[in-house]
Order: structure tokens, then C-alpha cells, then sequence
């Protein structure tokens, strides 16, 4: 069944909708405006959506309340959290693997290196 809204238009009212304000007209409907409780909520009114709590992992967040401008983002540790940002390079270096247990870094990679590197994969048949 459905409801009657000015200029014809209907709403199934078995459906949830998620509106800016309350409507008064939909049975089913969560206002944005109204949600003052949990991660995310509204404090103005409006609807807008701000966020003023770390979100967790297990709720879809990072786990960190701000990461590097332009970091890489890794896994993290018990001591760094859940998530880390890897500090930012310059140009012209690579991220590099640090072994296992070890954040990854940027580092400058010479012109030697490529050419073993090259000289390996051509050995193995892949060039």
C-alpha cells in the first residue's frame, strides 16, 4: 500500500526511509536530523552527518583519529594500532618491503638495482 504526497507521488509504506528531517507523513522513515547517539550523528539539525568519535575497525573506521597527508596506509600493530601511515618519500623512490613485522618505507633505488633486478626477471624467462 502506499501513501499520498502533494502532486501525486507515493511511498511504499512497507519501506525504511532515511530522510534529511522528519516528514510526518511516513511511517517507516529515520531522520537524519534526529540521530544524536552513536558514531555518527547529526548536531545540527540539518541532517548534515558529522563524526566526532574514533571509529572502530569492527564498525568500518580506521581505528585512528588522523593519518599523514599523502602517507601510504599499512597494517598496524599492537603498539601503532590498527592502521599506520608509512612516512611520505620523494620522488623518484619506490616503496620498498622491509622484511616481515616491519613497515614498509620509500627508499631511492639506483640504477644498478633496477639493472639486477631486470637481469633476474630476463633470467627467469618473464622478459
Amino acid at each position: 500500500m502506499a501513501q499520498g504526497f502533494a502532486g501525486g507521488q507515493v511511498a511504499p509504506v512497507e519501506a525504511t526511509y532515511i530522510t534529511q528531517t522528519p516528514h510526518g507523513v511516513l511511517s517507516a522513515e529515520q531522520a537524519l536530523s534526529l540521530l544524536a547517539t552513536g558514531h555518527l550523528k547529526s548536531t545540527t539539525g540539518t541532517g548534515v552527518i558529522t563524526s566526532t568519535a574514533i571509529i572502530p575497525v569492527a564498525d568500518g573506521g580506521t581505528g585512528v583519529a588522523s593519518l599523514t597527508a599523502y602517507g601510504v596506509v599499512v597494517g598496524g600493530t599492537t603498539s601503532t594500532g590498527p592502521v599506520q601511515s608509512v612516512a611520505v618519500g620523494v620522488s623518484g623512490q619506490l616503496l620498498t618491503s622491509n622484511g616481515p613485522g616491519v613497515a614498509p618505507t620509500f627508499q631511492t633505488v639506483n640504477a644498478i638495482t633496477i639493472g639486477r633486478a631486470m637481469a633476474l626477471v630476463n633470467f627467469n624467462g618473464i622478459l
